[in-house]
């Protein structure tokens, strides 16, 4: 069987990308922008609504709800830093294209 559900705030917006995950059977499905997922489930399956910044709510997937409403939470991120550096290597020649410019030459030239 299937259901719709659409996942919202405490203030009725929708909330895109929430996830939809079926615990029993291990399934997940993302909503669209619009907050809307279909979630496909057996009676009592508990279905795990979440979405970052949210805390997660647990439904079972018969109940008569069709709007799930999700918490704020007050949870803070810890900052991620990425960082790159310029590689001499073969393959950092390849991705410039260096030495996949010469390949291409030397293919059409012969």
């Amino acid at each position: 069987m299937s259901k719709i559900f659409k996942v919202v705030d405490k203030n009725g917006n929708p909330i895109p990308s929430a996830t939809a995950f079926n615990e029993k059977t291990k399934t997940g499905y993302v909503a669209d922008f619009d907050g809307v997922v279909k979630v496909y489930y057996k009676d009592v399956d508990p279905i795990k609504f979440e979405s970052m910044g949210y805390k997660p709510k647990v439904v079972k997937a018969y109940t008569q709800q069709k709007n799930i409403v999700l918490e704020e939470s007050n949870e803070a991120l810890d900052p991620v830093v990425i960082t790159a550096k310029k590689n001499n290597n073969f393959f950092w020649k390849i991705i410039t294209g260096l030495v996949l410019g010469k390949a291409v030459y030397s293919y059409f030239n012969n």
